[in-house]
């Protein structure tokens, strides 16, 4: 009898050691599990936003493509070289990219929707931009939608209102400020002194002065 109950004595605790294996291994698997979540969080949200960028891209820039690559077209057939000086200044500027994408959805009638539907789209045509066009074509095409104020669109036509010279005319501070210019175009025309302030300031900091 006491052999008996040392036995089982013994199987009690060896039951007991067993269960504490079992909850230890339970709790290492639930401490793994907490770490791959925010992983898995991150992935699955990284996937769902690169379906809507592909849905946006298939569905919304691509059937545009042929009309960007026209507009393209059109600037490169009125200004063959841009001055390399103004390609510099178009390289400096910060912004470009989502510019040229704010003109474009205008372009297209693709602004008048929800302010929350408009970042997205904002953001994703950028990336679309990127994707499909060359540094070259993306600058043609910000010069395509500069603009004398008088309807007429592209770089040529607003170096004519504002110095009355062709484009390969102008020296480098007067390139300079038509990048400024671009971005508000009434403003600058309204106040040329604002405008050389401003330039001279776009001009020191890209030159590093």
């Amino acid at each position: 009898m006491p052999y008996l109950n040392r036995n089982v004595a013994s199987e009690g605790f060896d039951h007991g050691g067993s269960g504490l294996i079992v909850v230890k291994s339970i709790r290492r698997r639930v401490v793994h599990l907490l770490w791959l979540l925010p992983v898995v969080t991150i992935l699955s949200a990284g996937a769902i936003s690169v379906g809507f960028f592909l849905r946006s891209d298939i569905l919304t820039f691509r059937p545009r493509l042929p009309q960007i690559k026209m507009l393209i077209k059109e600037q490169r057939s009125a200004t063959p070289k841009l001055p390399a000086f103004l390609s510099r200044c178009l390289n400096h500027e910060a912004g470009n990219d989502i510019h040229v994408v704010r003109c474009l959805l205008f372009e297209f009638g693709l602004n008048r929707t929800s302010h929350r539907r408009w970042i997205a789209r904002q953001t994703f045509w950028t990336v679309s931009v990127k994707w499909h066009l060359s540094i070259e074509e993306r600058q043609f095409l910000y010069c395509r939608f500069m603009a004398n104020i008088t309807g007429n669109k592209g770089v040529q036509h607003a170096a004519q209102k504002l110095y009355q010279k062709p484009l390969d005319s102008l020296d480098d501070h007067q390139l300079a400020s038509l990048v400024v210019y671009s971005r508000s175009p009434v403003t600058y025309i309204r106040n040329r002194h604002k405008l050389d302030e401003t330039t001279k300031r776009f001009l020191a900091e890209m030159l590093g002065q």
